[in-house]
């Protein structure tokens, strides 16, 4: 369950500094060059990454079975399990 929860965290997080602020309708695509992923609160090292950061993390997939289908996420890890 956890697993499945960080994949889907990683899928968004991932989605959205990939496709930028454009792809949601909030923001001019301009504002992407000053994007950042902000991970804090109760982890042991907060951190802050940009869309640069991101691309040059190695990629990984998952695949869940949701539903009765295979689903499958890529994006890069943000903590190990």
């Amino acid at each position: 369950m956890i697993k499945t929860r960080v994949a889907w965290a990683v899928a968004l997080a991932t989605a959205g500094l990939a496709l930028g602020p454009s792809a949601f309708a909030q923001a001019p695509a301009a504002a992407n060059a000053h994007a950042t992923l902000a991970v804090g609160g109760d982890v042991p090292h907060p951190l802050s990454l940009t869309p640069a950061d991101i691309k040059v993390m190695p990629r990984t997939s998952v695949t869940v079975s949701e539903e009765g289908r295979e689903v499958k996420y890529e994006g890069v890890l943000l903590a190990s399990c």
